[in-house]
């Protein structure tokens, strides 16, 4: 009896320090309990397991906060394997807990990237939750509470079509709880519907979302009246929420407010506590940089992805299984913002610092950040080209086409468009170094697959096709196979004809047919057909973008 009362009032006392923040010190004390209640189970099975049960899964919450994903997952399985085992010698009596376990799993199994095995135990939680209520209607809570995080984790799939139905009864369950008791239910309503507005935006419902947000927003600004501390981070989580929506909707200076609230929010957290608030004000920062570029305010972009980025360097010293994914992106951001300017040399080198954070992530799993590294490697040759630096950004697209190639083996296309993009980078940077048969070996590869892809499913890759027929053209011409150069080009054409056609008033796809048919009349005329690219280069002068013929790029529109 003593051992119990010592225990449940060191998890009582991890929960208090989780609460504040204090993650370390909270697993130090649950793990003095776990270790304790095991070695009591020994002895007496029976009387420590409901203790022992609630321990690890508690356990298993803060060492997932803490990043220590392969313990949290060792506890929140021990937690299901005990509470499954009570369950089955008395039926129902521990269904509720189980549930909850299964929950704390799956949250575990996604920080892990293990996406579908955490769908798997949500839905397993979701049946048992529904099974519940039918009995217990009061806790119709539970079951919103299953279909909020099973729609979130749907969402992180691709599955936002599935995960829209859900997030909407959740919203309509808290509504009807709210109707009833407003006091008691407006924050589970304002976080419902704060998902529903990620739901229906990655749905393509741009303004249904921004409602939603909206109506987020609000109640916890009212909350936020009488208790402001308590609702202080998920008021500035809806902030930078309602920025992004707005932003996708293409207002970016109705966003911009949205998303300084956020961090005025944040900065205000953070001053009590930066450990456990300075994640969520990296991120408000990150997100005000974006928006500030889109404004077209680079430079106080620029100062916004250098605060974010100064937080991101002090997180991931202090914890690096969590915060280096997160360090790599605010790496990212500034050197996108910096290239935005001008700046190539200097946005080159955080890109080649991206490259080496994710070659740290890569080796810790490589299945879950090989594709962020061969974008980190993409991106580096870009821009080192742009900073004249062409051997080496030869040698990023070799190495990234190498990466993108490891990506497809055995996932058929789902990373096709990256891999034929490499490939088409590739055959130009070789093509710039003077390589000439094999950017013409490259490309003639890379036209290979998307011509396969397009016979199977011609409007999804029309597009990429067409622009690797272009390189694909002028790596010919550069060989000396004119007459197959015209070839490849009239086909780049008609391609991108077809597109217009699809899409008559798009004027992007009409400055792309312009374009194609400009390239076209420069292959006619390299190949001797004076006459024939005087028509085409009418032909696109009808487009509105004939332009000299000196001033046709080597490099295909869109690369």
């Amino acid at each position: 009896m003593q051992k119990d009362l010592v225990a449940s009032t060191k998890i009582s006392l991890a929960h208090w320090l989780s609460d504040a923040g204090q993650h370390d010190q909270a697993a130090i004390e649950l793990q003095q309990v776990v270790d304790s209640l095991e070695q009591l189970y020994l002895s007496d099975s029976e009387g420590s397991e409901p203790l022992l049960a609630e321990a690890q899964r508690h356990y298993a919450e803060i060492l997932n906060e803490l990043g220590r994903r392969d313990e949290a997952l060792t506890a929140a399985r021990r937690a299901c394997e005990l509470f499954e085992a009570m369950d089955a010698r008395s039926p129902g009596s521990k269904r509720v807990d189980l549930a909850i376990s299964l929950q704390v799993l799956s949250t575990v199994l996604e920080s892990t990237g293990r996406r579908r095995e955490s769908l798997s135990l949500a839905r397993k939680a979701l049946v048992i939750r529904e099974a519940i209520v039918e009995t217990t209607p009061k806790l119709l809570p539970d079951v919103a509470s299953s279909l909020n995080s099973l729609a979130i984790g749907l969402a992180g799939v691709g599955d936002h079509h599935e995960a829209l139905p859900l997030i909407q009864r959740s919203v309509q369950i808290y509504s009807d709880f709210y109707d009833q008791n407003p006091d008691a239910w407006a924050a589970d309503l304002a976080c419902a519907l704060d998902v529903e507005g990620m739901v229906l935006a990655l749905n393509g419902a741009t303004f249904e979302a921004i409602r939603s947000t909206e109506r987020s927003a609000a109640f916890y600004r009212a909350l936020a009246v009488e208790r402001r501390r308590a609702v202080l981070p998920q008021l500035a989580n809806v902030e930078g929420n309602l920025a992004i929506r707005l932003r996708d909707s293409g207002d970016f200076e109705k966003a911009l407010p949205f998303a300084r609230t956020a961090v005025g929010c944040w900065n205000e957290l953070v001053a009590e506590d930066e450990q456990a608030y300075g994640p969520g004000l990296a991120h408000a920062l990150s997100s005000l940089a974006l928006l500030l570029r889109d404004a077209g305010q680079h430079e106080a972009g620029l100062e916004a992805a250098r605060e974010s980025l100064k937080m991101r360097i002090r997180q991931a010293k202090r914890e690096p299984a969590k915060f280096l994914p997160a360090l790599s992106i605010s790496l990212t951001l500034l050197s996108h913002g910096l290239c935005d300017i001008g700046r190539y040399a200097e946005a080159s080198r955080y890109a080649r610092k991206v490259v080496s954070v994710e070659q740290v992530l890569v080796a810790t799993d490589r299945s879950a950040y090989l594709l962020t590294l061969a974008s980190a490697v993409h991106n580096l040759g870009l821009l080192l080209r742009k900073s004249g630096q062409l051997s080496e950004s030869l040698e990023c697209a070799r190495r990234a086409v190498t990466l993108y190639s490891e990506l497809c083996t055995g996932n058929g296309t789902k990373y096709g468009r990256e891999q034929t993009t490499a490939m088409n980078t590739l055959a130009v940077r070789l093509a710039q170094c003077g390589e000439v048969s094999e950017a013409l070996q490259v490309s003639r590869n890379c036209c290979g697959l998307l011509e396969i892809w397009h016979e199977e499913n011609g409007p999804l890759w029309r597009s990429q096709f067409a622009r690797a027929l272009q390189t694909y053209s002028n790596r010919l011409a550069d060989a000396g196979q004119l007459a197959e150069s015209c070839t490849q080009a009239e086909r780049v054409v008609e391609l991108r004809r077809t597109l217009c056609e699809s899409e008559p008033d798009n004027p992007v796809l009409q400055r792309d047919l312009a374009d194609a048919l400009t390239n076209l009349a420069v292959r006619l005329e390299h190949a001797g057909h004076s006459e024939q690219a005087l028509r085409v280069m009418e032909a696109a002068g009808r487009f509105g973008r004939a332009q000299e013929l000196s001033d046709v790029a080597a490099e295909p529109p869109g690369l």
